[in-house]
Formats: structure tokens, sequence, C-alpha cells
């Protein structure tokens, strides 16, 4: 399993998003009643930072390709419905050819 496909996991998982919101509720909870020392707070503000930040960039990078992958899907339904259009146009001038040979 590659590195990114470990991280979005991680980044999609609810409990690993309500582990990360609890620490940083409590931490700003901690640093407003001053109940602990300033370097563990320190740490626990840098975790849940870094933490919201590889988050982020894993989202950006997931919602990047699930919107390139639709525009891909969408693209090729124009693709499609193009080439059926022209089939049925094709058709429908070969039967007004074949119509005007019977009257001519």
């Amino acid at each position: 399993m590659s590195l990114f496909a470990v991280i979005k996991q991680l980044a999609t998982d609810v409990k690993i998003a309500v582990g990360v919101g609890t620490t940083t509720t409590l931490t700003g909870t901690v640093s407003w009643f001053n109940w602990t020392p300033n370097g563990i707070l320190q740490l626990a503000t840098l975790f849940a930072m870094i933490a919201g930040g590889v988050l982020s960039v894993v989202l950006i990078i997931v919602h990047y390709r699930k919107n390139r992958i639709e525009c891909k899907k969408i693209e090729l339904q124009i693709s499609i419905m193009r080439t059926k259009e022209k089939e049925r146009q094709e058709a429908v001038r070969k039967e007004r050819r074949r119509v005007s040979d019977l009257r001519g």
C-alpha cells in the first residue's frame, strides 16, 4: 500500500477526524484554564496543526482527483452523444435519399 493510500485512508477515517477534533478542543480548553505546562500545550498544538495540515492536503488531492475523473466521464459521455447524433443524422440522410430515389 502506498504512502498516499495510507494517508488517504487515515484522512477519511471518522475516528481520526473525531480524535483530531477532540485533541484540538481539549488543547484549547486546557490552555484557556491554564491547567498544564506550556511545553505540553505546544506539543499538542503542533500535533493538531500538523494533523490538520495533512488532512487538508489529502482532502484537496482527493477532491481534485474526484473532479478530474468526473470531468473525464462527462467528456466521454459528450463524445458518445456526438457519435450517436452523427450516426442518427447519417441514417436520416440515407432515408431521405432512399425516399427521394423512390419518388424520382
